[in-house]
């Protein structure tokens, strides 16, 4: 039980991860206009070059949800 429960975790982390990377990924395609695997690339290395800043500003975004939602 313990390992199915790790591994609904895992994949659920995974999912996550493949959402925000496909929706980084249409972005690029509409910047540049280069088709969609080779945006998701581009939008793959994008955000490894930048893993830091990016787990900043998605810190942020939860914090000021946060405080938002608690102050209503």
């Amino acid at each position: 039980r313990f390992v199915m429960c790790c591994c609904g975790c895992c994949l659920w982390c995974v999912e996550k991860c493949m959402k925000f990377i496909n929706n980084q990924a249409y972005i690029q395609a509409a910047l540049t206009g280069d088709s969609f695997c080779d945006s998701a690339k581009r939008a793959f290395w994008l955000i490894m070059r930048n893993i830091g800043e990016v787990g900043m500003m998605k810190v942020r975004m939860f914090n000021c949800a946060l405080e938002v939602y608690l102050q209503s």
